[in-house]
Parts: C-alpha cells; structure tokens; sequence
C-alpha cells in the first residue's frame, strides 16, 4: 500500500489568542516606621533620639500603571508612583567641648557642651516599580495574591536625593463589572537606603506601610 504524507496546515499566530493587559490606579494613605542610626563620632556622642507624634508619620502615595498576564499564576505590574511624606526627629549631641561655670559653691562646674538637634523633611517622590504578583487562590467571588517587587524613587523638592523600596503586599480582588475588578492591598515597604541632615549625625530609613486601594481595568 502507498503512504501518504499530509502536510499540516501552516500556523497563523496572528491569530493567536492574546493574554490580556489590565491598567490600574490606586491611593494608599501610609504611616512611616523608621529605621534610626546613631552616626557620631568621639568628638560627638549622639542621644536622646525621640520621634515627633503620629500626625507627623502621616503621609499619601498614589500609583497608575500596566499589568501584564505572564500565566495562569503570574502577572507582571509595572507603573509610576507619588508619595508625599514628612518626619520630625529630635536628638541631643554631647560635643567633646567643656563648658566651665561657676557653682553656687566656691569652685566651677564643668560639663560637656550639649547641643538639640531637629531633623524634619517634608518631601515629595516621583519613582517608578515593577512587581511581579503571584495568584495563589483563584475563587468565584474573590482572588488572592502575593506582590513583591522594587521602587525607585527622586525627590522632587529640597535635597535632590534618590530612595529604593523593595515593596511586599497581600491582596485581594473582587470583580465589580465587566472588566472591573477592586483591589485592596495591605503594604509594606522596606528602605533601602538611608537618609541624613546635613551633619550626617543620624541615619535613617523611612520604612511605610499601608492600605493600597486601586482598581483594575482588563482590556482584551
């Protein structure tokens, strides 16, 4: 008997189906937790560190961006973000200067000089992000995920200086339309880098953390 060949018809990924793209936008209100450390020296002993109140951790960070479906599991986010935050810091220096005065005794009183030291920052941030987000429980009525990712961001007034975030959230997202879904994100973000007045007499990290709450757009 003669075999035949049949050549399989040509594939045309033009049509192929493409996996979809979301854009979204989100707030998130954010309290600042620092990282403090003492960066004096034998001339100058740094003490006395004391954050301002509550009011002053205060801040707001907005974002807008693109997702995109890598699998079934897997997205990519990418966007551009704002944050507004500002800080109060007070501490004390002991220099190695003695201040002699005299005592109400016969004789003087010596000390070291002790100098207060306010160290505040009300800044804004222009930064950019890439998180990959990974969808661990997938119901009817709602979804749950794991972001992870890094920011960069430039402050926009004040001491030009540059921060990195390595950002970590847990969400959940329900659909509310067609092509509509609300997400609501617990975050934390960690410095990773330290900032400074201008002594240079204290370091510190301005960790956030958060509640993000954004929606998402699919567009097929």
């Amino acid at each position: 008997p003669r075999i035949k060949f049949v050549i399989a018809p040509k594939k045309d990924d033009y049509f192929k189906e493409r996996k979809p793209l979301e854009i979204y936008a989100s707030v998130m209100p954010l309290l600042n937790y620092y990282t403090i450390t003492p960066n004096g020296n034998d001339a100058n002993y740094v003490h006395s560190i004391s954050v301002n109140n509550e009011d002053n951790r205060l801040g707001f960070y907005t974002q807008a961006g693109l997702v995109f479906t890598l699998s079934e599991r897997f997205k990519l986010r990418t966007g551009l973000t704002f944050t507004r935050t500002n800080h109060s810091i007070n501490y004390q220096i002991r220099t190695d200067s003695l201040i002699i005065q005299p005592s109400d005794k016969q004789g003087v009183d010596v000390s070291f000089e002790e100098k207060k030291v306010s160290y505040s920052q009300d800044a804004n941030y222009l930064g950019t992000k890439i998180e990959v987000q990974y969808i661990f429980l997938e119901g009817e009525a709602l979804s749950h995920y794991l972001n992870v990712g890094l920011e960069g961001a430039y402050r926009l007034n004040g001491v030009k200086q540059f921060n990195g975030f390595a950002n970590f959230a847990y969400g959940v997202t329900r659909q509310i339309g067609d092509n509509a879904y609300l997400f609501i994100e617990p975050t934390f973000s960690y410095s990773l880098n330290q900032q400074s007045d201008n002594s240079a007499f204290l370091l510190v990290k301005p960790n956030k953390i958060g509640f993000n709450i954004g929606v998402n757009f699919k567009i097929k």
